[in-house]
């Protein structure tokens, strides 16, 4: 598995959007958006796999791991720039139309993941 990086992924969702011409520069904010939560999301997934759903607190408790929210809020400003680049994780990438992927699971899929 390859490793999974800013500049690499922003190269991949980059050449996604040119691959569709569908790229504008104006959209690079966007795009940096997008790569950062998906690799906050990632890293949080890591932590929850790492120490599971439930932590012990400060008191002895148990309590929600942090990093679900961070994960479920990753997740979502992920979505949003998806959402803002027309790149629908449900529809069809130009990557390989053929395949029934969608965008999202064709980048992640480039990425290692």
């Amino acid at each position: 598995m390859r490793k999974l990086n800013k500049p690499r992924l922003t190269k991949l969702m980059t050449g996604t959007l040119k691959d569709r011409a569908e790229y504008k520069p104006e959209q690079d904010a966007l795009i940096a958006c997008a790569v950062s939560n998906a690799l906050m999301m990632v890293e949080a997934g890591n932590l929850i796999e790492k120490h599971g759903l439930l932590i012990t607190g400060q008191k002895g408790d148990l309590i929600k791991n942090p990093a679900c929210m961070i994960k479920r809020q990753a997740e979502q400003s992920m979505l949003a720039a998806f959402k803002a680049l027309k790149l629908d994780v449900a529809s069809k990438g130009a990557a390989d139309p053929d395949a029934g992927e969608s965008v999202l699971d064709s980048l992640m899929r480039e990425a290692g993941l």
